[in-house]
């Protein structure tokens, strides 16, 4: 048996999507979500309404802090060009993951006017945590909103 601890991979991403289905579909089953095959695309994921085909982009964050001793999170400064470039014209869901909840929002070109930072040796853009929703509940309502109607 091979005790390397490099063998050991926790695939955040793949348990957001398993808990973000599992809380959709309690009261609807038409919700898929497709992961991005491409490990340098900018966006996570692609959730869709298979009743309508009204579809949202996801672009999820795990992060090992606790979010609410922070006023703001941050996201890479080619991730949201590029995501401005190649995805303004869809609904984008940001999501960060932390250890005490979920938060997350939806992208806007605005957010391309924020204030950058340096954070660990890269460029970033902030976003005012006053912005993001806050919890599984308001999330799944969020994406209901724009997946439904």
């Amino acid at each position: 048996m091979n005790n390397d601890l490099d063998d050991i991979i926790i695939d955040t991403e793949h348990t957001f999507m398993c808990n973000l289905l599992l809380k959709l579909n309690i009261n609807h089953d038409n919700f898929k979500m497709i992961k991005s095959k491409n490990k340098y695309c900018c966006l996570d994921f692609l959730l869709v309404n298979e009743y309508n085909l009204k579809n949202l982009f996801v672009e999820h964050k795990f992060k090992s802090i606790y979010g609410e001793k922070y006023d703001t999170f941050f996201i890479g400064y080619d991730k949201l060009n590029k995501i401005e470039a190649y995805y303004s014209n869809s609904n984008t869901l940001l999501v960060w993951e932390c250890k005490d909840d979920i938060y997350f929002t939806i992208y806007n070109s605005d957010f391309l006017k924020n204030n950058t930072k340096i954070v660990n040796g890269g460029k970033t853009y902030e976003i005012n945590k006053n912005i993001c929703g806050r919890g599984w509940d308001k999330l799944i309502e969020c994406i209901l909103h724009h997946l439904l109607m």
